[in-house]
């Protein structure tokens, strides 16, 4: 089989799966020429064979009883093809979930399946073989967000926002979206260099990473009459004490949280 490219995903693909039809079409006609010569419908290998273009040395050698090249190495592969089959969805289904498989661990996934210990060199031709999976550098993704992008979750936030909107009547025009602008303290590290599997096809290339994040929420606003609202910071509790109880700082965040919902959303 010739080595197949990935640098055009969809022709690679389709050259594999072509080459494989292939094989299997021309192990279907070997055996049909085999089964006539044995029945003594063809009176010449050497003429039966240049008719239906197989090579005269491969049919006399099946013809003495020999296995093909597949089915004659079968016994030395670390996976049977069922096996296989379920280590690519498996590999795909970890990707899914956002904790694909690095090499090492694809590697361990094999022993555990086959007892045999694999080389790092076996998994590089066992992507080139298989193009349904392929190895790439990941994006982080954090845990929170992950259980969060759900239906339930998505389909329950916009069930309130519909219920707040009709409950105190806010006019179409008063409804924006937003967008915070802060300081990230801690996390925000490069992505990890690792590659791991994913199915070639997909797009969400994500891996769960947990950072440790302290946002710093700096609020800058302005009245509509033109009464400047003081600058103030939105921290979490911790080491910055108890900065609601701060004299200019969390006072001004309660009224402005409040006088921007009065006015921005219930028009008052």
């Amino acid at each position: 089989m010739k080595k197949a490219q990935k640098d055009a995903l969809g022709d690679a693909t389709q050259r594999v799966i072509n080459e494989d039809e292939e094989v299997e079409a021309r192990e279907l006609k070997i055996k049909e020429v085999m089964t006539a010569v044995c029945m003594g419908r063809v009176c010449s290998v050497n003429a039966v064979a240049t008719r239906y273009g197989i090579p005269t040395s491969t049919l006399a050698y099946r013809l003495d009883g020999h296995a093909s090249y597949r089915e004659g190495h079968i016994k030395q592969q670390i996976l049977n093809p069922a096996q296989i089959h379920i280590l690519i969805d498996w590999c795909r289904t970890a990707g899914d979930k956002e904790i694909a498989w690095t090499r090492l661990e694809f590697r361990q996934k094999v022993f555990d399946m086959s007892g045999c210990k694999p080389s790092d060199k076996w998994v590089t031709h066992f992507l080139e073989r298989h193009l349904e999976v392929s190895a790439y550098c990941p994006r982080p993704l954090d845990p929170k967000r992950a259980r969060a992008f759900n239906p339930t979750t998505v389909n329950a936030y916009f069930d309130l926002l519909e219920d707040v909107i009709a409950r105190y009547e806010v006019p179409v025009e008063n409804i924006s979206n937003t967008d915070e602008k802060g300081v990230q303290l801690g996390g925000g590290r490069k992505a990890s260099n690792v590659k791991r599997l994913f199915a070639t096809e997909s797009k969400n290339q994500y891996i769960l990473k947990a950072d440790s994040l302290l946002l710093c929420t700096i609020i800058e606003a302005i009245c509509a009459d033109g009464t400047p609202v003081p600058s103030s910071i939105i921290m979490p509790p911790g080491a910055t004490g108890d900065w609601i109880d701060v004299d200019g700082l969390g006072g001004s965040v309660l009224n402005f949280v409040f006088y921007f919902f009065c006015f921005a959303f219930l028009n008052i």
